[in-house]
């Protein structure tokens, strides 16, 4: 008897590295453009990835950035295996990743201005500096994102 998966079991599987990966891939997008527009190092943007469970204390307490990395892979681990979980449910998710990968991160990137503005730590946006995460979002994390579920999806 060929016992089958469950389809969290196969999201997360998925999901959960596909995510992991976007969110690096995301990082190493908006680290490099800061640094090279702005000089701004990597440990600012984690103290502020912090901040959000840790509060201003984030930007004074050692180790909060390493914190802040790990809170941010974390939340890319969930939205992948949302977007997995809803890929197993929509087969043109699977079929379609660029489009699906960039509605998909035009969702997480407005969700998570909207938590960010719940938890009181968004940060004013400039049309430049939206539509700056707004690529991040869906170029370096959503497109990323579908295309390795796409990938990983099970047969």
């Amino acid at each position: 008897m060929v016992r089958r998966r469950s389809n969290a079991t196969v999201a997360l599987r998925a999901g959960g590295p596909a995510g992991v990966v976007a969110a690096i891939i995301m990082d190493a997008y908006r680290l490099g453009v800061g640094y090279f527009t702005h000089r701004a190092i990597p440990e600012d943007h984690y103290r502020y990835v912090a901040s959000a469970i840790l509060g201003p204390a984030a930007y004074a307490l050692p180790g909060a950035a390493w914190f802040g990395v790990a809170l941010h892979l974390m939340i890319g681990l969930v939205w992948g295996v949302a977007f997995a979980s809803a890929a197993l449910h929509t087969a043109a998710l699977y079929e379609r990743p660029i489009t699906s990968g960039a509605v998909f991160g035009s969702i997480v990137y407005v969700v998570m201005r909207v938590v960010t503005a719940a938890g009181g730590i968004a940060r004013p946006a400039t049309p430049g500096v939206a539509f700056f995460e707004w690529v991040a979002h869906t170029v370096f994390f959503g497109i990323p994102l579908a295309v390795i579920v796409a990938h990983r999806r099970p047969v």
